[in-house]
């Protein structure tokens, strides 16, 4: 249920961190700093994590979100080994 699709303003700021790195070419924007790592949280499909790891070569991105196991009476449960030790 979770993680099958890009949701819209994913989209939005995919289009808007391209175009503040690669579309505005003025002087203003000329001192803008690229950041080294990204921390994506509930990333679900990830598509902004992608697009700052491929098009804006960003060196370290990590993109986080959680999982569900589909049990089978038809409810969900967390995955254990996905989460984060306590």
């Amino acid at each position: 249920k979770h993680g099958h699709q890009v949701w819209p303003s994913s989209m939005a700021l995919c289009l808007s961190l391209i175009h503040d790195y690669y579309g505005n070419k003025d002087a203003e924007n000329e001192s803008m700093v690229r950041p080294r790592s990204v921390l994506e949280l509930g990333a679900g499909m990830g598509l902004p994590s992608i697009v700052c790891r491929d098009v804006l070569q960003i060196p370290s991105v990590i993109a986080t979100d959680f999982w569900y196991l589909a049990v089978d009476d038809g409810s969900e449960e967390r995955e254990p080994e996905r989460l984060i030790p306590e």
